[in-house]
């Protein structure tokens, strides 16, 4: 019995450090996408509470007629925040941003049904060029060895990255509605506070229900017990989240849909070629797909820039018929049908943010 305690203690020890670490094994294997996004809402949400205090003309009550917009906006910014959170635990960075790289397909589809209209063809061969580059330098990555892979191949997030891609899509396209409608001049700190504060209510309540809150929770005290630093770099990055959606908000002011995305779209192309030049050097096709990119960028600079001049027009064809006319969008006369552009983006107000 002498020896046996100490031996027992030691085993007790031992046994806990084993079921400690299997704990954490189980906590770590589980994507909380959900949870990231909740918790990426309440850093937002804190944030514009904050610049509502300091600034209280910001602050704007949603009226009965902006409240189906807003919730439309909300659900598409939730699917979008939350299943690319979910796919970035699930695929490797450049196959996650390639496929993020698609959003102005999604974008294309939903103006053309939203606003009943096609834009001029060179902008969208443009955008496809961009699109096409993103995705070769992604290509690039695959000639890489797998001892530079850290994920393998996995159809769900494949699938989720299609469905916040096409999420993203669409809110932009409801993003510039909400921009034009005369009902909705909201300041966008507060149409930001209004859709996060939205968000949050689903994500929250989905995340709760799947375990994934009490998951991410839980890791999160875990790891912040052992350094502090991680509550600082997940607080940033959260509210990264938030800083993004209100920079995109104040830019549908005074640029349309399909220009944003292809904004992102070339963004998403440099993560992907820092990417690839961090794992692992450069390589022929990244080289192909960064110039590519770059040149159908610029290309799709000059012929906006072409078309937006005085007596000419960025539709290419429009009918009078459109969904978001009966949300109370301003229809603004010219000789090529309906401009949407030229009206809207006047009326924008870079003191509005």
């Amino acid at each position: 019995k002498e020896y046996a305690q100490p031996v027992y203690e030691i085993g007790s020890h031992l046994n806990e450090t084993d079921l400690e670490r299997e704990r954490m094994l189980i906590i770590s294997s589980h994507p909380t996408g959900l949870a990231y996004s909740a918790f990426s809402c309440v850093i937002t949400i804190s944030l514009t509470l904050a610049w509502f205090m300091a600034v209280p003309a910001h602050f704007a009550v949603i009226t009965t007629r902006q409240l189906p917009l807003l919730t439309v906006i909300s659900v598409l910014s939730c699917i979008a925040l939350s299943f690319t959170n979910i796919a970035i635990a699930r695929l490797s960075a450049p196959l996650q941003q390639s496929i993020a790289a698609c959003v102005p397909a999604f974008t294309f589809v939903a103006e053309a049904i939203v606003f009943a209209e096609i834009k001029q063809p060179l902008l969208y061969l443009t955008t496809i060029a961009i699109v096409l580059g993103a995705v070769t330098i992604r290509a690039s990555a695959d000639d890489m060895s797998d001892s530079q892979s850290t994920h393998a191949l996995d159809a769900t997030g494949v699938a989720l990255m299609v469905f916040a891609s096409a999420a993203s899509g669409l809110k932009y396209v409801f993003l510039r509605v909400a921009a034009k409608d005369p009902g909705m001049r909201m300041r966008s700190v507060g149409l930001l506070f209004w859709v996060d504060t939205f968000s949050f209510c689903f994500t929250v309540l989905f995340s709760f229900c799947n375990g994934e809150l009490r998951t991410f929770l839980a890791n999160l005290s875990y790891s912040g017990s052992k350094d502090w630093t991680v509550y600082a770099i997940v607080i940033i990055t959260a509210g990264l989240g938030g800083v993004r959606m209100l920079v995109e908000i104040f830019s549908l002011r005074f640029i349309e849909a399909i220009d944003l995305s292809a904004l992102t779209t070339f963004s998403h192309a440099l993560f992907v070629l820092l990417s690839v030049l961090f794992v692992g050097g450069y390589s022929t096709l990244a080289f192909a797909g960064s110039s590519l990119t770059f040149v159908a960028s610029a290309a799709y600079g000059m012929v906006l820039h072409y078309y937006s001049q005085p007596g000419r027009s960025v539709v290419f064809w429009k009918t009078s018929g459109q969904i978001a006319g009966e949300l109370g969008i301003m229809k603004v006369p010219s000789a090529t049908g309906w401009d949407v552009r030229s009206k809207a983006s006047s009326q924008a107000d870079p003191k509005e943010l």
